[in-house]
């Protein structure tokens, strides 16, 4: 402690972590109320009004890629299907640099083509396989309660076989959202591998069954006004549901 008494007034000062910050990274993910969910699109919007225009620019290119290459067939679908992570990444790059007050570039939303693009492509590759074998046992079941209920001349049990597939492919395909909902970021900003990110997104989801049913809910309450009237609320809505994978990662795997 200095003693001189002409000396300026000094007090320590903590150190405060920036947004984002590895200090208060919490590896495993946390637990969070489930009003976050609601927390999750509110704070998405706030991103989004930082600077609208590019967002807006981003995901209208991103979409009309999309859609030019879901022309060639076959192999479109599953270039679509294995670019999603590797989109999603560089959206949640560019999250972040908005919310540390950086200026959003527009090639931004494709910095995962440049950036961990191997690990990427794996997670869309994971993805793939793990739908279709979703589908693959969804579709198995239906189509051989289907054929019994058919020989006995059945059809309202045949129809029940069809919606017993449907909604077993549903009920495997919510685990393998959650093993992937948080992929793309952790690889991104966090560089895990491709087994770790698959499993800590899959337990932090778990962790957060109830924040996740209500954003669930609002998200499909939103589309639902979205679509009126011609659907030109998309332009907003889907924007907003991307960077909202952002902020409950954010929540989720951070403190603060």
């Amino acid at each position: 402690m200095s003693t001189n008494p002409y000396a300026a007034p000094n007090a320590e000062v903590a150190d405060v972590a920036a947004p984002g910050s590895d200090s208060n990274f919490i590896e495993e993910g946390r637990a969070v109320s489930a009003g976050r969910g609601l927390n999750w699109l509110i704070d998405a919007w706030a991103l989004f009004k930082e600077q609208p225009v590019v967002w807006l620019l981003q995901f209208g290119a991103t979409a009309l890629l999309m859609i030019i290459v879901a022309f060639i067939p076959i192999i479109g679908q599953l270039a679509i299907s294995l670019a999603m992570p590797v989109i999603l990444a560089g959206i949640m790059l560019g999250a972040r640099q908005v919310e540390e007050g950086e200026q959003l570039a527009f090639g931004t939303v494709f910095a995962g083509f440049k950036q961990h693009l191997g690990s990427l492509l794996l997670l869309g590759v994971c993805g793939m396989i793990g739908s279709f074998a979703a589908m693959l046992i969804a579709f198995g079941i239906a189509g051989v309660g289907y054929g019994v209920m058919g020989a006995t001349g059945d059809m309202g049990g045949s129809f029940m076989a069809i919606m017993l597939g449907a909604l077993i492919a549903m009920a495997l395909m919510i685990p393998l959202y959650m093993a992937l909902w948080f992929g793309p970021a952790l690889v991104m900003l966090n560089d895990y591998t491709v087994v770790d990110a698959i499993k800590t997104s899959f337990f932090a989801c778990l962790k957060n069954i109830l924040p996740f049913l209500v954003y669930g809910v609002l998200l499909f309450i939103l589309f639902a006004v979205a679509s009126i009237p011609f659907g030109l609320g998309f332009i907003l809505a889907i924007p907003l549901a991307g960077l909202a994978v952002y902020t409950s990662y954010r929540d989720i795997f951070y403190e603060g």
